[in-house]
């Protein structure tokens, strides 16, 4: 490596997980590195290595009692790190157990969002169908009122396993902090196709107490027909 390979703040053992020199790490390590020294963004070297997705770097750092309840300037924790940065083609399931079996908490970073939101706003569906299937809240509202369910919808595979799945709770009678349900949100950006699709899913009975305008009547009776 050449020239100044530091970054603000970096101590010598965040650039070793930054470059994934193992060997430097570890020999860091032994002659005493703090490991849980802090860069500019406030990461400490474990969670530099799960932003560059290293699960042996991970490993090493853990061992050596890194602390992996720490949190960054945003109050990201160690799972919102990974789901932020886990590649959908990458197969994330062995960080996110090794991280799991050291009892991360539900914690929520600066804007009140869980780990599961946001694997639901990358789009991961390896990541999001986890923390779903080990558990983790799909109603819990980040600072605008949404959950990880309202989130994930923008993505095609993810809206299919939402639409799909008997291990989620019932998404359509989910409320936003403006008493809006998903189905009110589709409604009204005339997501039709989506609209009825949950429908169908749900069940035609979620219609009955559904209020539209006058105006919308022709295009609720058209989707009435449809389904």
């Amino acid at each position: 490596m050449s020239g100044n390979v530091f970054f603000s703040e970096e101590s010598p053992l965040h650039v070793a997980v930054r470059y994934k020199q193992l060997k430097a790490a570890e020999s860091l390590l032994s002659l005493g590195a703090n490991i849980g020294s802090r860069d500019g963004q406030g990461k400490t070297p474990l969670l530099r290595a799960l932003k560059v997705g290293h699960l042996a770097m991970v490993k090493i750092l853990i061992r050596h009692w890194s602390d992996i309840r720490a949190r960054n300037v945003n109050m990201e924790g160690c799972l919102h790190v990974l789901c932020s940065s886990a590649d959908s083609s990458v197969d994330a399931k062995p960080y996110m157990k090794y991280i799991s079996s050291h009892h991360i908490k539900w914690e929520r970073d600066q804007f009140n969002a869980t780990a599961l939101h946001r694997s639901a706003d990358k789009g991961n569906f390896t990541t999001f169908t986890y923390l779903v299937r080990t558990g983790w809240d799909c109603y819990a509202k980040d600072i605008r009122g949404w959950t990880p369910i309202d989130v994930g919808l923008k993505w095609p595979r993810l809206r299919a396993f939402i639409y799909a799945s008997d291990t989620l709770p019932d998404y359509s009678y989910g409320m936003d902090d403006y008493v809006n349900t998903l189905l009110d949100k589709m409604w009204d950006t005339m997501n039709l196709k989506h609209f009825l699709r949950a429908v169908k899913h749900r069940g035609l009975e979620q219609l009955l107490n559904f209020e539209v305008a006058s105006s919308e009547l022709p295009c609720m009776l058209r989707v009435l027909l449809d389904a």
